[in-house]
């Protein structure tokens, strides 16, 4: 799932809401995606556990994967965005070099 997130963020695609949501927060406030991404999840796990409580008397539909899914989603698109960042500035960087290479070879041909 934060290999996913990562790729709609990086892709600059139509997200689903609860990324769009928080992507707009961590944009108009300038705050790191992955911090508001975990602290949204776990406000929803809250208010399901609170409205299950109130409504059933016990919590029910939330386990251990959605507390670890709740946490990790977060944490594991702020690691995918620093390596993939990473690894687009170095291969754009190389990009730019051969073109601007070619660039030269093809001007320094023509005269």
């Amino acid at each position: 799932m934060g290999i996913g997130v990562t790729c709609q963020l990086l892709g600059r695609v139509v997200m689903l809401p609860g990324e769009g949501l928080v992507n707009a927060i961590a944009t108009h406030w300038k705050l790191d995606f992955g911090k508001i991404k975990v602290i949204f999840d776990w406000s929803l796990v809250a208010i399901a556990g609170g409205l299950s409580l109130y409504y059933f008397g016990t919590i029910e539909g939330i386990r251990e994967g959605t507390l670890v899914s709740a946490f990790a989603t977060g944490l594991l698109v702020k690691f995918f965005m620093n390596m993939l960042l990473k690894f687009r500035v170095k291969r754009f960087g190389q990009l730019r070099q051969q073109y601007k290479m070619e660039k030269l070879k093809s001007k320094g041909n023509k005269v």
